[in-house]
């Protein structure tokens, strides 16, 4: 039975006309009404601002595929021709966030957002996710205590290396959760100790061909302020990354024990430079197994003060992880990114901004760290943005991302390699 489109989806330009119709009557209502009355409330001590966004985007591959076009075959026997897809997607969002204290002093905060994406043509992959966060800070004469929790709850199309399970083009929910608390104890002027625990959960649909993850660790550190602003510590970790398979055929899952060390450096460097730098050994074990391997492990984190109003971030982190597509494997990763931001105008509501990212993993097998499989994401973004109004703001950007990813496994060889181009304008209304 053919299914005719409806008219919205014959012409995805009325989508546009009104997505630009809905903005202008956001912006115009927005300044026939003070920004207080709607966009912020207080009770008792609790601050509340509500925002509200929409965007248009273009997006020239959103399937994840290459450049040449591929034959599937269907059940009758025929053959299909597959090729890239592209499309026009309108994103709506609404959510809020709340304050209880001060962020400079002690302080309780929480914030919640709702997004949505409507494609024009492709629209059974319309979906919509849920984004929660809390931080809380208590300060007192000699410790610290800042805990933090992030969760989203998200149905979109998986890229990158789950197309390797053939998953290019399936709806998949997936559940994350990052739950860390750090603990700062002054022992003595100079000396003072660090704790941190983390909890991380990957959580996807039943059914689907992965593996789910959890990461339990805890990190010890003692330091010495060793100027004003500098300070050197050293420290020791351990953990377990747990990995259970969403499939029976997948076979069982497994888990990794995880132990390491090493030093590390903050606080300001210079007058223009500030940040940390890390560096360490971690030793992974691979439970039912005999299978260990040592790896190093790094960051970077320096924010740097190029001119009178252009800054500078850049990142490198070398870590281990557990792999969600084989259950006795991990590997190692190496991350790295580069952020340059500019404000511009006579009163500086003009933002230019340029990012660069590259992350490369490579997978561990029997004989230890290999190229036996190796994914690498390239990555770029190009933005502008304008403060029409405190409350009110519009942003243009221009992204790409590149991705290959080769493997081999009992003698056979396979890679996947594309590139995703997309053009997004969106707008912002809240404090």
């Amino acid at each position: 039975m053919t299914v005719k489109p409806t008219k919205t989806e014959r012409h995805p330009q009325r989508k546009c006309l009104l997505t630009a119709l809905l903005a202008f009557a956001m912006a115009t209502f927005a300044n026939a009404v003070e920004p207080e009355d709607l966009l912020y409330y207080r009770v008792g001590n609790v601050s509340i601002r509500p925002n509200f966004g929409i965007g248009q985007s273009y997006n020239d591959n959103v399937f994840f595929r290459g450049d040449e076009a591929f034959f599937v075959v269907n059940p009758d026997g025929s053959t299909s021709r597959i090729e890239r897809e592209d499309d026009f997607i309108t994103s709506l969002s609404g959510g809020a966030s709340f304050l209880l204290g001060r962020p400079t002093g002690n302080f309780l905060s929480a914030n919640y957002t709702y997004s949505h994406r409507f494609f024009h043509e492709h629209t059974i992959q319309n979906a919509g996710g849920h984004n929660l966060g809390l931080r809380g800070q208590i300060d007192g004469a000699r410790i610290s205590i800042v805990p933090t929790i992030t969760g989203s709850n998200t149905q979109a199309i998986q890229n990158g290396a789950n197309r390797i399970a053939g998953l290019s083009n399936q709806l998949i929910e997936r559940n994350n959760l990052r739950a860390d608390i750090r603990t700062r104890v002054q022992i003595t002027p100079k000396l003072f100790s660090t704790t941190t625990g983390r909890y991380t959960l990957n959580d996807i649909e039943d059914g689907v061909p992965l593996f789910d993850t959890d990461d339990l660790g805890l990190t010890q550190g003692f330091g010495f302020q060793l100027r004003p602003k500098v300070s050197l510590s050293l420290n020791g970790s351990v953990g377990r990354r747990s990995i259970d398979p969403n499939t029976a055929t997948l076979g069982r899952g497994s888990s990794q024990n995880y132990v390491g060390g090493g030093f590390s450096a903050e606080g300001e460097f210079t007058d223009r430079l500030t940040g940390e730098i890390r560096f360490g050994i971690q030793r992974l074990t691979f439970s039912g197994t005999s299978e260990s391997f040592v790896a190093p492990v790094a960051g970077v984190t320096l924010d740097y003060l190029m001119g009178r109003d252009i800054t500078s971030s850049i990142s490198y982190t070398r870590s281990t992880f557990a792999g969600i597509q084989s259950a006795n494997a991990g590997g190692v990763s190496d991350r790295f990114s580069l952020a340059i931001r500019k404000p511009f105008g006579t009163r500086k509501n003009w933002i230019i901004s340029a990012t660069g990212n590259m992350n490369f993993q490579t997978w561990e097998n029997s004989t230890g760290l290999s190229a036996d499989r190796s994914n690498d994401w390239i990555s770029g973004t190009l933005a502008v943005q304008y403060q029409i109004q405190e409350w009110l703001t519009s942003s243009f950007s221009y992204s790409v991302q590149s991705f290959s990813s080769s493997f081999s496994r009992t003698g056979t060889f396979g890679i996947v390699d594309y590139d995703v181009n997309t053009i997004s304008l969106s707008m912002r209304i809240g404090y």
